[in-house]
C-alpha cells in the first residue's frame, strides 16, 4: 500500500498548484476577444484552487502540524467545487469513463484527506498501533502480581 510521507504531500500540493496555477493563467492571456468579466468560472476556480495549493504546499510544516483543518479545508473546497462546476456546465459523467474519472477524484480525495490525517498525527507524536517502548522511562512497569508494588529493596 502507498504510504505519503510530509515530503510527497507536500510535493503533491506544490504540483497540483504549478499546474492549476499555469492552466488558468494560461486561459486568462489566451482567451480570445474577451474581458476578466467573461472568463468562465472554471477558470477563475482553478485560480483560487492554485493560490490555496500554494498556500498549503509553503506553510506545510506547520499547517500539518498546527492546524490540519485547513488543509483539509482546501481538499474539501477543492473537490467540492470541482464536482460543482463539473455538475454546473453539463460534464456530468454520461460516458463510462467519465465516470472512471470522478470515481478516480473520490479516491484519490479520501486518500489525500485519510493521509493528511494520519501524518497529522505522527508529526503530533500520536503513533497508532505501535507498541511502546518497554526500555522508555515514560512507560509504566507492570505491577507484580500478590499486591501492591514494594517501595524499598526486594526482602
Amino acid at each position: 500500500m502507498f504510504k505519503e510521507t510530509p515530503s510527497s504531500l507536500r510535493r503533491y500540493f506544490a504540483l497540483v498548484a504549478f499546474l492549476c496555477l499555469i492552466t488558468s493563467l494560461l486561459m486568462i492571456l489566451f482567451h480570445e476577444k474577451a474581458g476578466a468579466a467573461q472568463l468562465s468560472a472554471a477558470t477563475y476556480a482553478a485560480l483560487l484552487n492554485g493560490l490555496a495549493f500554494a498556500f498549503v504546499a509553503v506553510q506545510f510544516g506547520t499547517l500539518i502540524v498546527k492546524s490540519p483543518g485547513t488543509i483539509k479545508a482546501v481538499l474539501h473546497i477543492s473537490f467540492w467545487a470541482d464536482f460543482v462546476l463539473g455538475v454546473s456546465f453539463g460534464s456530468l459523467p454520461y460516458g463510462m469513463s467519465d465516470r472512471l474519472g470522478w470515481v478516480i477524484a473520490t479516491i484519490i480525495y479520501m486518500y489525500l484527506l485519510h493521509s493528511v490525517t494520519r501524518i497529522s498525527g505522527e508529526q503530533k507524536g500520536n503513533v497508532p498501533n505501535q507498541l511502546p517502548d518497554p526500555t522508555s522511562p515514560s512507560v509504566t512497569p507492570p505491577a507484580r502480581a500478590g499486591g501492591a508494588p514494594s517501595v524499598g529493596a526486594d526482602h
